[in-house]
């Protein structure tokens, strides 16, 4: 808790959609811990081991790229073409 300056109390934290019964969204409030922007630590909250959070939606005939699967933060191989890694 981080205490606000007229004398309350607010949290520290953000507001999450969980799917519940497999069909409804729900909000609830997680607190937060560290982050690098691309994964967030989770420190306390209404959240339980199972859960299953969304973290996006799809449109219906949107474009989908797959998702990124190396880390954000690691070096990619020079591009090679015309004009490129001379």
């Amino acid at each position: 808790m981080i205490a606000s300056a007229g004398g309350g109390s607010r949290r520290q934290g953000q507001w999450i959609w969980v799917l519940a019964d497999g069909k409804n969204l729900e909000p609830r409030f997680v607190r937060t811990g560290i982050t690098n922007g691309r994964m967030t630590e989770i420190i306390g909250g209404d959240l339980q081991e199972g859960d299953i959070v969304v973290i996006g939606q799809n449109e219906p005939g949107s474009n989908n790229r797959p998702p990124q699967t190396g880390a954000p933060f690691t070096q990619r191989p020079p591009m090679m073409g015309p004009g490129r890694g001379r």
